[in-house]
Protein backbone atom coordinates (compact mmCIF):
# COMPACT_ATOMS: atom_id res chain seq x y z
CA UNK A 1 0.00 0.00 0.00
CA UNK A 2 1.38 3.37 -1.00
CA UNK A 3 1.25 6.29 1.39
CA UNK A 4 1.90 9.91 0.58
CA UNK A 5 3.20 12.78 2.64
CA UNK A 6 2.77 16.43 1.66
CA UNK A 7 6.20 16.39 0.00
CA UNK A 8 5.53 13.20 -1.98
CA UNK A 9 2.22 14.57 -3.20
CA UNK A 10 3.93 17.56 -4.77
CA UNK A 11 4.06 17.65 -8.54
CA UNK A 12 7.52 17.08 -9.91
CA UNK A 13 7.86 20.50 -11.55
CA UNK A 14 5.70 22.44 -9.12
CA UNK A 15 8.08 23.69 -6.50
CA UNK A 16 11.52 24.32 -5.14
CA UNK A 17 11.93 22.06 -2.10
CA UNK A 18 12.49 23.56 1.34
CA UNK A 19 10.94 24.00 4.79
CA UNK A 20 11.66 27.23 6.63
CA UNK A 21 10.24 29.04 9.60
CA UNK A 22 8.59 32.40 9.09
CA UNK A 23 10.81 35.45 9.34
CA UNK A 24 13.46 37.16 7.29
CA UNK A 25 13.02 40.23 5.19
CA UNK A 26 12.07 38.38 2.02
CA UNK A 27 9.26 36.35 3.61
CA UNK A 28 7.98 38.61 6.38
CA UNK A 29 5.00 39.99 4.48
CA UNK A 30 3.59 36.73 3.16
CA UNK A 31 4.21 34.94 6.46
CA UNK A 32 2.38 37.64 8.40
CA UNK A 33 -0.70 37.56 6.19
CA UNK A 34 -0.85 33.76 6.60
CA UNK A 35 -0.52 34.00 10.38
CA UNK A 36 -3.30 36.56 10.59
CA UNK A 37 -5.68 34.41 8.57
CA UNK A 38 -4.96 31.30 10.65
CA UNK A 39 -5.24 33.17 13.96
CA UNK A 40 -8.69 34.47 13.01
CA UNK A 41 -9.91 31.07 11.78
CA UNK A 42 -8.56 29.13 14.76
CA UNK A 43 -10.01 31.64 17.24
CA UNK A 44 -13.47 31.22 15.70
CA UNK A 45 -13.10 27.44 15.68
CA UNK A 46 -12.14 27.32 19.36
CA UNK A 47 -15.16 29.47 20.20
CA UNK A 48 -17.39 27.02 18.34
CA UNK A 49 -16.01 23.76 19.70
CA UNK A 50 -14.65 24.55 23.14
CA UNK A 51 -16.39 27.73 24.18
CA UNK A 52 -13.06 29.42 24.90
CA UNK A 53 -12.98 33.15 24.21
CA UNK A 54 -9.22 33.59 24.58
CA UNK A 55 -8.48 33.36 20.86
CA UNK A 56 -5.06 33.47 19.25
CA UNK A 57 -2.74 36.29 18.26
CA UNK A 58 -0.92 36.04 14.91
CA UNK A 59 2.45 35.71 16.64
CA UNK A 60 1.20 32.55 18.38
CA UNK A 61 0.85 30.74 15.07
CA UNK A 62 3.78 28.47 14.19
CA UNK A 63 4.41 28.71 10.48
CA UNK A 64 6.53 26.53 8.22
CA UNK A 65 6.91 27.00 4.50
CA UNK A 66 6.21 23.59 3.01
CA UNK A 67 6.70 24.54 -0.60
CA UNK A 68 7.45 27.42 -2.92
CA UNK A 69 5.81 27.48 -6.31
CA UNK A 70 8.24 29.03 -8.75
CA UNK A 71 7.26 32.64 -9.11
CA UNK A 72 3.69 31.90 -8.04
CA UNK A 73 3.62 32.01 -4.26
CA UNK A 74 4.38 29.94 -1.18
CA UNK A 75 2.55 27.10 0.55
CA UNK A 76 2.52 27.21 4.35
CA UNK A 77 1.65 24.73 7.09
CA UNK A 78 0.38 26.53 10.20
CA UNK A 79 -0.22 25.20 13.71
CA UNK A 80 -1.78 26.65 16.83
CA UNK A 81 -0.35 26.11 20.35
CA UNK A 82 -2.77 23.29 21.27
CA UNK A 83 -2.11 19.56 21.52
CA UNK A 84 -4.03 17.23 19.18
CA UNK A 85 -5.31 20.12 17.07
CA UNK A 86 -5.27 19.99 13.29
CA UNK A 87 -2.99 22.10 11.16
CA UNK A 88 -3.95 24.67 8.52
CA UNK A 89 -2.72 24.99 4.94
CA UNK A 90 -2.35 28.45 3.42
CA UNK A 91 -1.13 29.51 -0.02
CA UNK A 92 0.18 33.08 -0.25
CA UNK A 93 0.63 35.04 -3.45
CA UNK A 94 1.11 38.78 -4.02
CA UNK A 95 0.19 39.59 -0.43
CA UNK A 96 -3.01 37.52 -0.53
CA UNK A 97 -3.58 34.43 1.63
CA UNK A 98 -5.66 31.59 0.13
CA UNK A 99 -7.28 29.26 2.72
CA UNK A 100 -7.02 25.54 2.01
CA UNK A 101 -6.84 22.49 4.29
CA UNK A 102 -8.21 22.89 7.81
CA UNK A 103 -10.33 25.95 6.96
CA UNK A 104 -14.13 25.96 7.05
CA UNK A 105 -14.29 27.58 3.60
CA UNK A 106 -11.27 26.56 1.51
CA UNK A 107 -10.67 28.21 -1.87
CA UNK A 108 -9.14 25.59 -4.20
CA UNK A 109 -10.22 27.43 -7.37
CA UNK A 110 -7.74 30.19 -6.57
CA UNK A 111 -5.04 27.64 -5.79
CA UNK A 112 -5.47 25.81 -9.11
CA UNK A 113 -4.57 28.97 -10.99
CA UNK A 114 -1.16 28.98 -9.30
CA UNK A 115 -0.23 25.39 -10.14
CA UNK A 116 2.27 25.11 -13.00
CA UNK A 117 0.53 22.01 -14.41
CA UNK A 118 -3.05 22.28 -15.69
CA UNK A 119 -5.67 19.58 -16.16
CA UNK A 120 -5.42 19.37 -19.95
CA UNK A 121 -5.68 15.59 -20.36
CA UNK A 122 -6.43 12.49 -18.27
CA UNK A 123 -2.96 12.18 -16.75
CA UNK A 124 -2.65 15.83 -15.77
CA UNK A 125 -6.24 15.92 -14.46
CA UNK A 126 -5.45 13.02 -12.15
CA UNK A 127 -2.18 14.63 -11.03
CA UNK A 128 -3.84 17.97 -10.27
CA UNK A 129 -6.67 16.21 -8.40
CA UNK A 130 -4.17 14.41 -6.17
CA UNK A 131 -2.32 17.66 -5.56
CA UNK A 132 -5.56 19.38 -4.57
CA UNK A 133 -6.44 16.59 -2.15
CA UNK A 134 -3.12 17.19 -0.43
CA UNK A 135 -3.80 20.92 -0.26
CA UNK A 136 -7.35 20.43 1.05
CA UNK A 137 -6.74 17.60 3.49
CA UNK A 138 -8.06 18.62 6.94
CA UNK A 139 -5.25 16.71 8.64
CA UNK A 140 -2.55 18.68 6.88
CA UNK A 141 -1.66 15.86 4.45
CA UNK A 142 0.71 14.34 6.98
CA UNK A 143 -0.08 10.86 5.64
CA UNK A 144 -2.50 10.04 2.81
CA UNK A 145 -3.59 6.73 1.30
CA UNK A 146 -5.48 6.48 -2.00
CA UNK A 147 -8.00 3.63 -2.13
CA UNK A 148 -6.93 2.65 -5.63
CA UNK A 149 -3.41 1.91 -4.36
CA UNK A 150 -4.18 -0.31 -1.37
CA UNK A 151 -2.65 -3.37 -3.00
CA UNK A 152 -2.68 -6.40 -0.69
CA UNK A 153 -3.90 -4.50 2.38
CA UNK A 154 -7.41 -5.98 2.19
CA UNK A 155 -8.04 -5.80 5.95
CA UNK A 156 -7.30 -2.10 5.85
CA UNK A 157 -9.74 -1.74 2.96
CA UNK A 158 -12.49 -3.60 4.82
CA UNK A 159 -12.10 -1.38 7.88
CA UNK A 160 -12.23 1.62 5.56
CA UNK A 161 -15.42 0.41 3.87
CA UNK A 162 -17.18 -0.22 7.19
CA UNK A 163 -16.31 3.29 8.36
CA UNK A 164 -17.92 5.03 5.43
CA UNK A 165 -21.45 5.11 6.75
CA UNK A 166 -22.68 5.18 3.13
CA UNK A 167 -21.97 3.26 -0.09
CA UNK A 168 -18.59 4.51 -1.24
CA UNK A 169 -18.57 5.46 -4.95
CA UNK A 170 -15.71 4.04 -6.96
CA UNK A 171 -12.79 6.10 -8.24
CA UNK A 172 -13.54 7.77 -11.56
CA UNK A 173 -11.55 9.51 -14.28
CA UNK A 174 -13.59 10.39 -17.32
CA UNK A 175 -14.20 12.97 -20.02
CA UNK A 176 -17.67 14.56 -19.85
CA UNK A 177 -18.27 16.91 -22.73
CA UNK A 178 -15.49 19.47 -22.53
CA UNK A 179 -14.65 18.74 -18.90
CA UNK A 180 -12.54 16.20 -17.02
CA UNK A 181 -14.16 14.57 -13.96
CA UNK A 182 -11.95 13.00 -11.29
CA UNK A 183 -13.33 11.21 -8.20
CA UNK A 184 -10.91 9.70 -5.69
CA UNK A 185 -11.31 7.88 -2.37
CA UNK A 186 -8.66 8.73 0.21
CA UNK A 187 -7.87 8.25 3.88
CA UNK A 188 -5.64 10.60 5.86
CA UNK A 189 -3.99 10.51 9.25
CA UNK A 190 -2.61 12.98 11.77
CA UNK A 191 0.53 11.73 13.49
CA UNK A 192 -0.89 12.85 16.84
CA UNK A 193 -3.62 10.25 16.31
CA UNK A 194 -1.42 7.51 14.89
CA UNK A 195 -3.39 4.38 14.06
CA UNK A 196 -6.67 6.11 13.23
CA UNK A 197 -7.70 7.23 9.76
CA UNK A 198 -10.22 9.70 8.32
CA UNK A 199 -11.81 8.56 5.03
CA UNK A 200 -13.21 10.89 2.38
CA UNK A 201 -14.21 10.95 -1.27
CA UNK A 202 -13.33 13.98 -3.41
CA UNK A 203 -14.73 14.96 -6.80
CA UNK A 204 -13.19 17.59 -9.08
CA UNK A 205 -14.50 18.89 -12.41
CA UNK A 206 -11.94 20.67 -14.60
CA UNK A 207 -12.74 22.80 -17.65
CA UNK A 208 -10.97 22.35 -20.97
CA UNK A 209 -8.70 25.28 -20.03
CA UNK A 210 -7.65 23.61 -16.78
CA UNK A 211 -9.77 25.71 -14.43
CA UNK A 212 -11.53 24.06 -11.49
CA UNK A 213 -15.20 24.34 -12.41
CA UNK A 214 -16.55 22.66 -9.27
CA UNK A 215 -15.56 20.31 -6.49
CA UNK A 216 -17.05 18.44 -3.56
CA UNK A 217 -15.91 16.32 -0.61
CA UNK A 218 -17.76 13.88 1.62
CA UNK A 219 -16.26 12.56 4.84
CA UNK A 220 -16.78 9.18 6.48
CA UNK A 221 -16.30 8.01 10.06
CA UNK A 222 -12.83 7.77 11.58
CA UNK A 223 -11.62 4.16 11.69
CA UNK A 224 -8.84 2.05 13.14
CA UNK A 225 -7.72 -1.03 11.16
CA UNK A 226 -7.66 -4.45 12.80
CA UNK A 227 -4.71 -5.05 15.15
CA UNK A 228 -3.28 -7.57 12.70
CA UNK A 229 -2.84 -4.84 10.10
CA UNK A 230 0.29 -2.74 10.27
CA UNK A 231 -0.66 0.88 9.49
CA UNK A 232 1.21 2.11 6.40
Amino acid sequence: MKTYSRVILALALAFQCGCTRSGGAGREGEATVAQRMVAAEASAEILTWRGSDSGFAPNQITLERARRYRGKGSLWTARVPLDHFHSYTVLTHDGVAIPLGGFQSPAPRSAVRLLPVQASDSASALAVAKELIGLLDPNGAETIVFAGELGAEQAFGRAWARAGGFPWPSDTLLRRGTTWVVRLNVASQMHSYEGSWDPAVYTFVFTRTGELESWSVRHGNRFVPEPTVTPP
